[in-house]
């Protein structure tokens, strides 16, 4: 075997085999630095050291079935995953610092149905301090091994010593291995980390998952290769002043990154929730001082009912000092960018240019993050009750496209979020009426709801207000 040697960039991880003076991929000066010697065994070595005997495996076609989690928690996990956990899997879990990451990952360890038990390893934490976890949270000391270390060596020596039914790592940015250079957290530390974890789990068909830090952006730290190398990567989100986690799959081979799981979060750890919509909706305020538009997203094939609250409010007068300072546009949970799109369309076609004016305030009740379009109507609905001070209708939800030209687009899955609308008790939907269709219709009469269409935003604002 030879010895290659690589270049590793220091900031994104952009790998090369020759020196740049900047590094090809984020354009940093001097942050190519040389990667430690890669062995690379000769094609006359045996096919067993090279994988050989993985596509021997392959080739036979043999499958090894899902692990299924048990408990209810369990059931919510593999919601995002597609199915169970698939034995031989690297699953990283990211997310805000205190989100809750080690929490849910020590519950999955206590619901893996396996009288073999689970391991966890721990860089961050004493055994003690994560048995005392273990136990506040109620879980069975013996399906889980504590391990505390920092060295992959030794971690990867308790796995072959345990043989344990799957292994978590928390987190990736604390291990090292002795050969590869670099402090842990550097570039070069979690690639070759995370490799090992990776050859250890597809050798053994052992299912490993890994915590991963975060940085200001919300981004993996560490190199990009590491989401390239694991076959899932879930997001942890959520707010510390909230107790609504939501768990999101970013990659998943092995099925769909639609789905969300919604937990919330306790003294005993983690808890799903089996109806989002009374969660997000369970403290909604019925006042006429308050203009909140109820809309109902789809993730995945879950429909969520969810309260759009705004707020406008005359710009006062600045002073000679400064007359000309802009208005503040805040929205929380919204894209920025979705919102001054909203904006235009009503200052263009319905409610006149005096709304580019005012102070606009969106908060999307519940700390959920809106990312479908189909909320639209919703969220300029909910801007002009505010500036024209009517509110809106109580029984009535909202859900549909605003195009540039104030036009109602239709979205997908109108029949769930028409059943999920009546199940919460509205009696009325505003949708658009372009798309609706037969099988809209028998929805709206098999739930008892009115169907309110509209074909603009001047129509909607019309038939709400």
């Amino acid at each position: 075997s030879k010895k290659a040697q690589a270049y590793v960039c220091t900031e994104c991880g952009y790998d090369a085999n020759q020196w740049y003076g900047q590094c090809p991929g984020c354009k940093v000066w001097d942050s190519m630095k040389v990667m430690r010697g890669v062995s690379e065994p000769s094609t006359a070595s045996s096919g067993k050291s090279s994988g050989g005997g993985a596509g021997a495996r392959a080739a036979k076609g043999s499958t090894m079935p899902r692990m299924r989690l048990s408990q209810e928690l369990g059931k919510e996990i593999e919601r995002v995953l597609g199915g169970g956990v698939v034995p031989g899997g690297m699953t990283l879990v990211g997310g805000d610092p205190g989100v809750g990451k080690s929490t849910i990952l020590l519950q999955l360890a206590d619901g893996a149905p396996s009288s073999v038990g689970v391991l966890y390893a721990s860089g961050e934490e004493s055994v003690e301090q994560v048995a005392g976890r273990a136990e506040r949270m109620g879980i069975d000391p013996d399906g889980v091994f504590l391990y505390s270390a920092t060295r992959l060596e030794n971690i990867l020596e308790a796995v072959s010593r345990l043989k344990p039914a799957a292994l978590v790592v928390d987190s990736i940015q604390t291990v090292f291995l002795e050969d590869a250079t670099g402090s842990p957290g550097s570039v070069s530390q979690v690639r070759e980390c995370a490799t090992a974890l990776l050859h250890a789990a597809k050798t053994t068909g052992m299912p490993v998952f890994i915590v991963g830090h975060v940085t200001k952006s919300g981004d993996i730290a560490g190199p990009r290769v590491l989401e390239h190398i694991v076959d899932v990567v879930l997001y942890l989100e959520g707010d510390s002043d909230r107790a609504v986690r939501i768990l999101r799959g970013h990659k998943n081979r092995y099925g769909s990154t639609d789905e969300v799981g919604v937990f919330q979060m306790s003294d005993e750890g983690m808890k799903p929730v089996a109806s989002p919509s009374a969660l997000f909706l369970g403290e909604r305020v019925l006042s006429p001082d308050v203009s909140a538009a109820p809309t109902v997203t789809v993730q995945g094939s879950r429909p969520f009912m969810l309260e759009v609250q705004a707020l406008t409010n005359e710009r006062a007068d600045a002073g000679d000092s400064n007359p000309q300072a802009p208005p503040i546009r805040t929205a929380v949970g919204l894209r920025f960018e979705r919102m001054q799109l909203l904006l235009a369309v009503l200052a263009k076609f319905v409610l006149g240019r005096g709304v580019l004016k005012n102070d606009v305030f969106i908060n999307i009740v519940g700390g959920m993050k809106l990312d479908d379009p189909s909320t639209d109507v919703a969220v300029a609905l909910a801007i002009a009750s505010s500036f024209v001070e009517k509110p809106l209708p109580p029984d009535m939800c909202f859900f549909g496209e605003v195009g540039l030209g104030g036009e109602l687009r239709p979205v997908m899955q109108s029949e769930r979020r028409i059943a999920e609308a009546a199940t919460m008790g509205f009696r009325r939907v505003l949708l658009p009426e372009a798309g609706s269709d037969e099988s809209t219709e028998k929805a709206a009469k098999k739930n008892g709801v009115e169907l309110v269409r509209c074909k603009t935003m001047a129509d909607a604002l019309q038939a709400a207000l």
